[in-house]
């Protein structure tokens, strides 16, 4: 018989676990929240997705490195063309990816205009032509708008190689005998360099596989002397 005052023991056991329960089923209950909050990201991450875009570039080709006869004079064009990307992505989660790619602006080209140098030269301009090509990778940022519409940006760095012409004719006027050309140059251009680039744009989902997007790119060209080269792109995305 149990002595009077005294709870029996198994009484006093569950007394004794009531609050290790209460924890545990408040741990369970935050789990099970979170569980639910987290299922629909964990099922989206880690998705894989390739593409292709195709579009128009436009830069400002400025260098003041024309030089004749020790003088140096301003030259400044525009040249645009067409150009297009090929990129492969890996995204994290519904809103950050990891994006690499080739870029290819092939076929930029202008007109720069003539005019005076001396009262006996003219630079007589003519076409301009650059190539803009190289290696990107790019983080991007991802925010839904709808079910199928979200925008996006993404900045990164274009490891890239750009080549264009640098001789241009200067004619002798008002001389006699009949005018001559000779030949003015540029101050090269690096070869190599390693640009910052951003774009923003929107992607509309058409199915879970494909989707259409469209963008704006700037990469910061400043190390060929072109100022900034923006390209307009629509292109096409399929997703693993």
């Amino acid at each position: 018989m149990a002595t009077e005052g005294r709870k029996p023991f198994w009484l006093a056991l569950g007394d004794f676990a009531k609050p290790f329960v209460s924890t545990a089923a408040k741990a369970a209950s935050v789990t099970a929240i979170l569980s639910s909050l987290l299922l629909p990201v964990a099922s989206i991450a880690g998705e894989s997705y390739i593409g292709a875009a195709g579009g128009y570039s436009i830069a400002h080709f400025n260098n003041t490195d024309l030089v004749q006869a020790g003088t140096y004079y301003p030259l400044v064009s525009r040249v645009s063309g067409a150009s297009y990307r090929l990129f492969a992505g890996y995204s994290f989660c519904p809103y950050v990816a990891l994006e690499g790619g080739w870029f290819d602006a092939t076929h930029l080209s202008g007109t720069i205009a003539g005019f005076p140098i001396t009262s006996s030269e003219s630079f007589e301009g003519g076409s301009n032509t650059a190539h803009v090509h190289g290696v990107s990778l790019d983080v991007v940022g991802t925010l839904p708008l709808t079910d199928h519409l979200s925008g996006f940006a993404r900045a990164g760095v274009l490891a890239s190689r750009m080549t264009s012409n640098t001789w241009y004719p200067v004619r002798e006027i008002n001389v006699s005998p009949p005018p001559s050309l000779v030949s003015v140059t540029i101050l090269p251009t690096p070869h190599h360099a390693n640009l910052f680039e951003f774009g923003v744009g929107v992607q509309y989902k058409i199915d879970s596989r494909w989707s259409l997007k469209s963008d704006w790119q700037r990469v910061n060209t400043s190390d060929y002397r072109m100022g900034y080269l923006d390209t307009f792109e629509i292109g096409a995305v399929y997703t693993f």
